[in-house]
């Protein structure tokens, strides 16, 4: 429950995790389509180019159709997978550092919050608990942390999964 609370602290930070990871699944989805058009424009499938977005790069293969070989339209197509993967790889890079970052402000609050709590207590119910059992309080805030790295991998993954699945 606090994990929520503390990461709805950091709005923007969340977002940018939820953002970059979806432009990661949307660039990694994009590449494969774009191998896929890369290959049927090699060996000559003709037009398979549906939809809206089908129908925008038809206009461009017609502005191209004569001027570029098909085996320069494959490497020109290779060309942008490549560099719609580089963006993908930053994309990524983005939503981990913003994970990263998250994870600390969020093991801090916590780690703040369970000292914060020790320290108002009372002498006499301090040493009420055994011996060590206070500085465990303080180290299990660690799970902050994996709440986090959860919630980010799970994030990604779904939108990975929902890219291949589209």
């Amino acid at each position: 429950h606090r994990s929520f609370k503390l990461m709805r602290a950091h709005p923007k930070t969340l977002m940018v995790l939820i953002l970059s990871g979806l432009g990661a699944a949307l660039f990694e989805g994009g590449t494969m389509g774009i191998l896929g058009l890369a290959v049927s424009v090699l060996i000559d499938e003709g037009n398979v180019l549906t939809g809206k977005i089908g129908e925008a790069l038809s206009v461009v293969f017609e502005v191209f159709d004569g001027s570029i070989s098909k085996g320069g339209m494959f490497l020109l197509l290779v060309g942008i997978a490549v560099i719609a993967q580089i963006i993908k790889s930053v994309m990524l890079y983005i939503s981990n550092a913003s994970e990263i970052y998250l994870s600390i402000e969020l093991d801090r609050g916590f780690q703040r919050h369970v000292t914060d709590t020790i320290m108002s207590m009372s002498y006499s119910t301090v040493v009420s608990y055994p011996s060590g059992t206070m500085a465990s309080f303080i180290e299990q805030s660690q799970c902050a942390k994996e709440v986090l790295a959860l919630v980010a991998s799970v994030s990604r993954a779904a939108l990975m999964f929902l890219t291949y699945g589209a």
